[in-house]
C-alpha cells in the first residue's frame, strides 16, 4: 500500500502533503463518481453541538479523511467528504462575517484598532475558500492582499476615512467577492462541473452585513431573474444556514443581554466562536499515493458507517468504475454529461419516492442479475460491492465500460423498479396478496410464483426467477430499453389464452414453464434450502454474460428428494402462529379449490366450474380448525375427546379453508354443527366438504349427552389428513 501517512489535523491544514516541509495548500477535489453533497441540518447541527459540548482547552476528533495526493494538482477527496465540506462552509460564513467586521472598523472610528487582527483573519479565510495567487506580485495573491492593507493604514493615518473604504471596497465588495469565487479556483472541487456551478451559486447568494446596528443580517435569498435553487443546491443553503444560526445561538447564549449590544460586538463574538470550531475540529487525514488504496481505505472506514448511504456506496462502484475504465479519449465533460443524465435517472426514476424495503430489493434483484452472484443475501449490502468488485474486474483496457455498459446496467436497476410496480410488490400483507393470486383465476403462472416466493422470503429464490425472466428481456432488447421491458412484464401478467393478444407468446410460455417448476419446489420443499439451490442453477445460467436462456427442469434426484421432504413435512405440519409451511398449506388448499376429483379413479381435474368463492371472501381466506381448539365446557361431550386432542385438532387432517366472517361466524361450533358455515361460504357441491362428509359419517361416534348429535372419532382425522396429502401430492405434480 503506498501510505504517505496520516495525521490528527485541522481544517486549514487538511491540503498540505504530510511530511512536506514547503506547507503548500492544496485544493481538494471531489471525483466523479462520488455522491453530491448530502449532509442534512441535523448532522450540521450535531457536529457544532457535539464539538461545544466536548471537554474544554481540547481538540475535538470528528473522524477521519482520505486523500489520494498528487503532484501539483488537487488532491483527490476519496473518503470525509460531508465532514470536509461542512467545514469549508463554516469557513466561508467565518470569511464574510469577518469581511463584514473590517468593513465596519473603518466606518465606526471606535473600532479603527481591530482592523489589522480582522483583516489578517479575513485573508486567513480567505486562502482556504479560494486559491490564491502564488505570484506575489498579483494584486490577488496573499501578498498583494497584504499590500492593500497597508494601503488602508496609510489612508487611515492621513484621515482619509472614504478613500480606505473605497480601497476595501475595490477587492473586497459583494461583486469583487462574488467574481473571485467565480474566476478562482476553490479549495473545494468537483470533478462534476455541475456540482461547482451549484457550490459557487450558493456561495455567490450568502450576505453576512452589519447594517442593522442591533443583529447581523444573514441572507441566502437569489436574485429574481435567478433558477431558483436545486435540491443539491438547497442542501448546501441548509447547510450555511445551520451553521449561521448555530453558532449565533452559541453567541447569544455567551452573551449575557445580546439584545443591548450592537451589530458589531455580536459579529465580533460570532467570529471568535465560529473561529474556535474551524480550528477545535480535527480529522485524521490519511494520505495515500493510489487511487486502488484509497478505496480499499475507504471501504474499511465505511464498512459500519451508518451516515454513509448503502445505496451511495453502490452507485459509486458503478460511477468509478466508468470514469476509470471508459475510452481514455472520451472528455471530461462527456463524463459529466453522462453521470449527470445517470444521476437523475437514479434519483428521479429508480429510487424516487422508494421505501426501504423497495430499495433493498431492487439493488438486491439488479446487482444479482448484473453480476451473476449466486452468493449475495438480500439484506447484506456489502455482499452487494464485492459482488460487484468481481463484476468490475472483468473490465480493462481491452474490454471497455463504456456509457452504454453502465446506461444498460442501470436500465437493469429501473427494470426492478418496474417489477416491482408492475407485480405490485408491496411490504405489507404479503400472504394475503400470494393467496389471493392463487384463487384468482384472472393471473398468471408466473404471477403467482412471483408472490408466493415474496411472502416466503425466499429473496434468493426469486432471484432465480427474475434472473430468467430478465435474460429472456434482454433477448429482446440488449440495452434493456425500458419501455420494451416494461411491455414484457406487464404481458408476463397475463394468462395466455386464444384472445389474450400477447405479442410475446413465446417468451410467455417460456417463462411460465419456469414458474412453475419453480413454484413446485418452493412449495414442496420442507424449508428454503433446495429452492434456493435450483434457483442457483438459474442463476448460473441467466445473467449478463450467458450466451443464451434455457429453461432449468427439475432432475430426477431433486424431484425424489421433494417428494421425500414434501411427505415428510405435511406429516409433521401443525398449526401454531410461527408454523413453518402454513403458507403453503394455504396455498395448496387454494388450487386444490380450483379443481374437480373424478370419483372413480380419485384423481384431480383441472375444474370447469367457475369458484363460487367471491374475492371479497378470498381476501379473508383463512384456515380453519373444523373441530375447534377451544371447546364449549357447557356443552363438552359435543366435542373430541382424546389425550392426544391437541396434536389432532392442529394437524392438517383438521384444517378446512374459510373465509374470515364464516370463521368468525362458526366460531367454537362441534364438527357436526361446522358443515353450514363451509356450505355458506361457497364449498357446499365441492369435494373437498363432500368428502370430509363422507369421512365424518365413516368415523363418528354418538355424543354421549345425545343419540342424535355425533363426534368424529380419531380415524377422521388420520383418513382425512391422508386424503389430504394424496390430493396436494395430486397439485404439485
Amino acid at each position: 500500500m503506498d501510505l504517505k501517512g496520516a495525521e490528527i489535523r485541522k481544517f486549514k491544514e487538511m491540503g498540505r502533503i504530510i511530511n512536506d516541509n514547503s506547507n503548500k495548500q492544496y485544493p481538494l477535489k471531489v471525483p466523479h463518481y462520488q455522491r453530491p453533497y448530502k449532509w442534512a441540518p441535523e448532522n450540521v447541527e450535531k457536529l457544532i453541538t457535539d464539538w461545544f459540548n466536548h471537554e474544554e482547552n481540547s481538540d475535538y476528533f470528528c473522524g477521519s479523511i482520505v486523500t489520494v495526493i498528487h503532484t501539483d494538482q488537487p488532491h483527490d477527496l476519496i473518503d470525509g467528504q460531508q465532514r470536509f465540506t461542512t467545514l469549508f462552509l463554516a469557513n466561508f460564513v467565518s470569511l464574510m462575517t469577518l469581511r463584514s467586521l473590517v468593513l465596519s472598523t473603518l466606518k465606526y472610528q471606535g473600532y479603527a484598532m481591530r482592523f489589522i487582527t480582522l483583516y489578517d483573519e479575513m485573508l486567513g479565510s480567505l486562502q482556504h475558500v479560494i486559491l490564491l495567487d502564488s505570484d506575489d506580485s498579483s494584486p490577488t495573491s496573499l501578498s498583494g492582499l497584504s499590500k492593500i492593507k497597508n494601503i488602508i493604514i496609510d489612508e487611515l493615518s492621513n484621515g482619509n476615512l472614504d478613500a480606505a473604504i473605497e480601497t476595501f471596497n475595490k477587492y473586497f465588495s459583494m461583486t469583487e467577492i462574488r467574481s473571485l469565487l467565480c474566476n478562482r479556483t476553490l479549495n473545494l472541487q468537483y470533478d462534476r462541473s455541475s456540482f461547482n456551478t451549484s457550490l459557487i451559486k450558493v456561495m455567490c447568494a450568502l450576505d453576512i452585513n452589519l447594517e442593522n446596528e442591533k443583529d447581523i443580517n444573514f441572507s441566502t435569498d437569489l436574485d429574481e431573474d435567478q433558477i431558483p435553487y436545486s435540491t443539491n443546491e438547497q442542501t448546501y443553503v441548509n447547510s450555511i444556514r445551520t451553521i449561521f444560526e448555530s453558532i449565533k445561538n452559541k453567541t447569544n447564549s455567551e452573551i449575557k443581554s445580546p439584545s443591548h449590544i450592537k451589530s458589531i460586538q455580536m459579529a465580533i463574538s460570532f467570529k471568535d466562536i465560529i473561529s474556535e470550531f474551524i480550528d477545535d475540529v480535527k480529522v485524521c487525514i490519511v494520505q495515500t499515493g493510489n487511487p486502488d488504496d484509497a478505496y480499499t481505505l475507504f471501504e474499511v472506514l465505511n464498512d459500519r458507517a451508518l451516515a454513509l448511504e448503502d445505496l451511495d456506496l453502490i452507485k459509486n462502484e458503478f460511477y468509478k468504475n466508468y470514469v476509470l475504465k471508459s475510452d481514455s479519449k472520451v472528455g471530461e465533460e462527456e463524463k459529466d454529461r453522462v453521470l449527470q443524465e445517470l444521476d437523475d435517472k437514479w434519483v428521479n426514476e429508480i429510487f424516487n419516492k422508494t421505501q426501504d424495503y423497495e430499495k433493498k430489493l431492487i439493488t438486491f434483484l439488479a446487482v444479482g442479475y448484473i453480476t451473476g452472484s449466486e452468493s449475495i443475501k438480500h439484506d447484506n449490502s456489502k455482499g452487494f460491492r464485492d459482488a460487484l468488485k468481481n463484476y468490475f474486474n472483468m473490465y480493462d483496457s481491452n474490454n471497455r465500460y463504456d456509457q452504454y455498459k453502465i446506461a444498460k446496467d442501470f436500465n437493469v436497476f429501473l427494470t426492478c423498479k418496474k417489477l416491482m410496480e408492475i407485480f405490485s410488490l408491496k411490504y405489507q400483507k404479503k400472504d394475503l396478496v400470494a393467496l389471493q393470486a392463487e384463487y384468482s383465476t384472472e393471473t398468471s403462472e408466473i404471477y403467482k410464483t412471483v408472490h408466493l416466493l415474496y411472502a416466503k422470503d425466499q429473496f434468493g429464490v426469486l432471484l432465480g426467477l427474475t434472473n430468467f425472466i430478465f435474460r429472456n428481456i434482454e433477448s429482446i432488447s440488449p440495452d434493456f430499453e425500458i419501455s420494451k421491458a416494461k411491455n414484457v412484464l406487464e404481458e408476463l401478467l397475463k394468462i395466455n389464452h386464444p384472445g389474450s393478444g400477447l405479442k410475446y407468446i413465446d417468451l410467455h410460455n417460456t417463462c411460465t414453464t419456469q414458474s412453475k417448476s419453480l413454484w413446485k419446489v418452493a412449495i414442496m420443499a420442507k424449508d428454503y434450502k433446495a429452492p434456493r439451490s435450483f434457483a442457483i442453477s438459474l442463476i448460473n445460467q441467466h445473467f449478463l454474460s450467458s450466451s443464451k436462456v434455457s429453461i432449468c427442469s427439475i432432475s430426477v434426484e431433486l424431484n425424489s428428494q421433494l417428494n421425500n421432504e414434501f411427505e415428510s413435512w405435511l406429516r409433521s405440519w401443525r398449526y401454531t402462529s410461527s408454523s413453518k409451511n402454513t403458507l403453503s398449506i394455504r396455498i395448496l388448499f387454494a388450487r386444490l379449490i380450483k379443481m374437480s376429483l373424478n370419483r372413480s379413479t380419485m384423481k384431480l381435474t383441472t375444474s370447469t366450474i367457475a369458484n363460487t368463492i367471491s374475492q371479497a371472501d378470498v381476501a379473508e381466506m383463512q384456515l380453519d380448525h373444523i373441530e375447534p381448539i377451544k371447546v364449549n365446557f357447557l356443552a363438552e361431550n359435543k366435542y373430541f375427546k382424546h389425550i392426544d386432542r391437541e396434536r389432532f385438532v392442529n394437524e392438517l387432517g383438521n384444517m378446512m379453508p374459510l373465509p374470515g366472517a364464516q370463521n368468525r361466524d362458526k366460531s367454537n361450533q362441534p364438527v357436526m354443527e361446522s358443515f353450514k358455515f363451509f356450505e355458506k361460504a361457497g364449498l357446499e357441491n365441492h369435494f373437498i366438504l363432500t368428502q370430509t362428509r363422507k369421512l365424518f359419517e365413516e368415523n363418528k361416534v354418538p355424543s354421549t349427552d345425545s343419540l342424535d348429535f355425533y363426534i368424529p372419532t380419531e380415524g377422521f382425522f388420520e383418513e382425512r389428513k391422508e386424503f389430504l396429502i394424496d390430493m396436494f401430492k395430486q397439485v404439485v405434480s
